[in-house]
């Protein structure tokens, strides 16, 4: 049963508690059945306004729940990236290294070859 339909019948019981309060408490006559049920909804209007915020909090529940999966999932989201970015930049850091290092010993051995190119020359 959806919330709705649990809503439609509770505002139905308390019209009929309402209905009910005004035939126990008056004599009617059956002339006045449409006063008694004017008056019977006039009574049961507080309660009506009670359930309409009733349902209007009920949804800002059900919409601050998909907010919070929302922003969990983009956590959970980010998380990955994060760990992902900082991966990445390890293997730059260490390539980079790497580079520098190769540089060096690429110019050392360039220059020693040269200065035997130049002894043997």
């Amino acid at each position: 049963m959806s919330f709705s339909e649990v809503m439609l019948i509770i505002t139905f019981i308390l019209l009929l508690v309402a209905l009910y309060k005004v035939f126990r408490q008056d004599s009617l006559q059956p002339k006045d059945v449409e006063h008694a049920i004017s008056r019977a909804w006039s009574q049961s209007g507080i309660k009506l306004a009670i359930i309409k915020t009733g349902i209007l909090a009920y949804r800002l529940s059900e919409k601050a729940e998909q907010i919070r999966s929302d922003v969990r999932t983009l956590a959970e989201q980010f998380e990955a990236l994060r760990s992902s970015w900082e991966t990445l930049s390890t293997h730059v850091r260490n390539m980079s290294n790497k580079m520098q290092e190769v540089d060096r010993v690429y110019k050392r051995l360039s220059n020693d070859f040269e200065r035997i190119k130049q002894d043997v020359g």
